[in-house]
């Protein structure tokens, strides 16, 4: 009996996603003629279902976790796909949206035009196109306009699904961490901070960045607790898509996964053959196959000048350009410069930076975070008396990214975007920081995973 109930509220929470993109799609008629609806309706029913497919993987029958929570996080996955879709379509219905919120959608459009006019009529593509370390999603988005037509909606659909996928890994990566109770704090903070609903609703690289990275982070607390294979493929192969995606920052936050991977580990043997496992992968995929190698080899040849200049030009050519003429072509000036660059970065920008009503919402992005820094110092600061080093496994990713992103960019519109990369790896300890907001200082309550796991080794 019990099995048939599973499968009856199985069927059940299935029909609900289905009714949901329906629904979606419903309220998209009056947004796109035939062809283009087309171009949504099918996409948005195959994201659709790779979302639940990919779900019951994230929650397959953990020993913990009731049927109450597992239907709890199957809705608000399914909602947030159907919130992420519509939020997405609201913006590419006007192109001043387009322009305010993500005008790199524009540019990725076309790139993808232009390589699914290459792939029909060997026309060329444009050197502006397809920039190395970043060719993964122009190929994916051409891939898809290949086979649905030229219309972002496919590539608006596939990104809400992998921006509704982050809760549940967020959701997962807390619960082995701090439990239940601080998992689903972090779900909510995933489903409502500002840029996690704005910037990865867009046809642009937020989306699929963010989920692998937090693939990665779920792979990495998953092998400090038990080092196997399948977390040692995943890891590796999320790094190696990141190169295609955003080279820069697939290159630091390997570096932080691993460190955090070695020294965060329960066991360190375990650990450091984990580690070294996953290095071998990444060899293999990225070198050997070369999935990313261009990405990988542009970044990791880049030294401190080119690093200059890319943040002055991106500092120039910005109305929020942050300290244009700053230098950090060497080692001592980085390190002069860094301490006021990971402010502005963490923190920034602030209320009287803004000058219009586009900067005043970024001003609302940081004062969130903000608002989270208490919840934030309190998890990081208990967080070792339940879990150990194992917290470092995140930590270590997000203070690589930070660092690396802090000096790289030069305005702060480009901040709030791609500050998503270092908040997505901390939530968890934001997470736990708030549900133990009311208790002692000196006596935070031990979550039951911490404890099992305390127990298992």
């Amino acid at each position: 009996m019990s099995l048939v109930r599973r499968r009856t509220r199985s069927r059940a929470e299935l029909g609900r996603i289905g009714i949901a993109i329906a629904i979606a799609c419903a309220l998209a008629i009056v947004y796109q003629r035939s062809p283009a609806l087309i171009a949504l309706i099918v996409p948005t029913g195959m994201a659709g279902m790779l979302l639940f497919v990919g779900l019951r993987f994230v929650i397959y029958r953990p020993a913990d976790t009731d049927d109450e929570t597992i239907r709890w996080l199957r809705h608000v996955t399914s909602v947030m796909f159907v919130v992420h879709l519509l939020i997405a379509l609201v913006i590419n219905s006007s192109g001043q949206l387009v322009e305010t919120f993500g005008g790199d959608a524009v540019t990725y459009h076309l790139g993808a035009s232009e390589i699914v006019n290459h792939w029909n009529s060997g026309s060329g593509v444009g050197d502006g196109f397809v920039q190395t370390g970043k060719e993964g999603f122009f190929y994916a988005l051409g891939a898809l306009y290949w086979l649905f037509g030229t219309y972002q909606t496919a590539g608006l659909a596939v990104n809400a699904a992998l921006a509704a996928a982050a809760v549940p890994l967020v959701y997962d990566t807390t619960r082995r961490l701090f439990g239940h109770e601080a998992a689903r704090v972090a779900a909510v903070m995933v489903m409502i901070l500002p840029g996690f609903l704005v910037w990865t609703s867009q046809l642009l690289r937020e989306a699929p960045v963010v989920f692998f990275l937090a693939l990665a982070g779920n792979a990495t607390i998953r092998l400090t607790e038990r080092a196997s294979l399948g977390p040692c493929a995943v890891l590796a192969g999320s790094i190696a898509v990141l190169f295609t995606l955003r080279a820069n920052v697939a290159l630091v936050a390997a570096g932080g996964l691993l460190l955090g991977l070695v020294v965060g580990g329960t066991r360190v043997l375990a650990s450091t053959t984990a580690g070294m496992t996953v290095v071998t992968l990444i060899i293999v995929l990225v070198l050997a196959l070369g999935i990313g190698y261009e990405g990988y080899r542009l970044t990791s040849g880049a030294d401190l000048q080119a690093i200059s200049d890319i943040r002055q030009a991106l500092a120039q050519t910005a109305n929020t350009g942050l300290l244009p003429e700053t230098d950090i072509s060497t080692g001592p000036k980085a390190a002069r410069f860094l301490p006021l660059a990971l402010v502005n970065f963490a923190l920034g920008p602030f209320p009287w930076q803004a000058r219009n009503l586009r900067q005043l919402g970024g001003v609302v992005d940081a004062l969130t975070l903000w608002f989270l820094l208490p919840s934030l110092w309190r998890g990081w600061a208990r967080a070792g008396r339940v879990v150990g080093r194992r917290r470092i496994a995140l930590v270590a990713p997000a203070l690589f990214v930070a660092v690396g992103l802090s000096l790289l960019l030069g305005n702060s519109g480009t901040v709030v975007r791609e500050r998503l990369q270092v908040t997505i790896f901390l939530l968890p300890l934001a997470a736990y920081g708030w549900t133990q907001r009311k208790q002692p200082a000196t006596e935070p309550r031990p979550p039951a995973a911490a404890a099992a796991l305390s127990r298992r080794w």
